[in-house]
């Protein structure tokens, strides 16, 4: 929720500079790395603005993503409510834990919506909770006829087996096409410059992600 500082040990020569401080500002070459800028939405605006010409002709728009955007919901609903007022479509990538009242108030064009588990002992291994709010704010948002599309990441060791189950309980509450994203470690090096534990899981291959895409036929 706070701005960080973050250290790329690979880029540091040692020379000091930031020995007191441990300012970005002071060490040249970029060894310390700031994660966080502060906008207000009309600064937000006027560099999404620049590439309205891209969002009509791609016919997209624009994500907003996290971490959890929605901790941040009063501004999500400013920046939102500008990219509607000049003809952008806007997304909002959640995991879905937060107070649905927040999921209502953002009011994007489209949810990009994170199921990551069923069983809630699981869930809450994987991810610190146990998921149950998750499943019952998607449910909310189909019966108010939003646009949800529900995206699983694939990661085996982790929830692999239950990814046949919540295809199934996607299905019955009427989500037949969920995007099943193939687990990767790309976040590895930089949970090493913030100083975050990564644990790292199996990469599944082609032929594993296939098998299950055919679950969705």
């Amino acid at each position: 929720m706070e701005p960080e500082v973050g250290f790329i040990e690979e880029k540091c020569i040692r020379c000091g500079n930031c020995a007191e401080v441990r300012d970005p500002s002071r060490c040249y070459t970029g060894a310390l790395v700031e994660v966080a800028r502060t906008f207000t939405p009309q600064e937000l605006w006027a560099l999404l603005k620049a590439d309205q010409p891209y969002y009509q002709n791609s016919k997209g728009g624009v994500t907003f993503s996290g971490g959890e955007c929605l901790l941040h919901v009063d501004f999500l609903e400013e920046i939102i409510a500008i990219c509607r007022e000049n003809g952008v479509h806007t997304a909002v990538d959640t995991a879905g834990h937060v107070p649905y009242k927040w999921l209502r108030q953002a009011n994007p064009d489209l949810f990009l919506y994170d199921i990551k588990a069923i069983d809630p002992v699981l869930h809450k291994r994987l991810t610190g909770v146990n998921g149950e709010l998750i499943w019952e704010n998607l449910g909310r948002l189909l019966q108010d006829g939003c646009q949800v599309q529900v995206r699983i990441p694939c990661v085996p060791g982790a929830n692999w087996e239950e990814i046949p189950e919540m295809i199934t309980r996607l299905r019955a509450l009427g989500i037949t096409n969920p995007d099943l994203l193939a687990y990767h470690s790309l976040g590895a090096d930089k949970s090493k410059w913030y100083g975050k534990e990564f644990v790292s899981f199996t990469q599944p291959t082609k032929e594993e992600m296939g098998e299950l895409k055919k679950l969705l036929s």
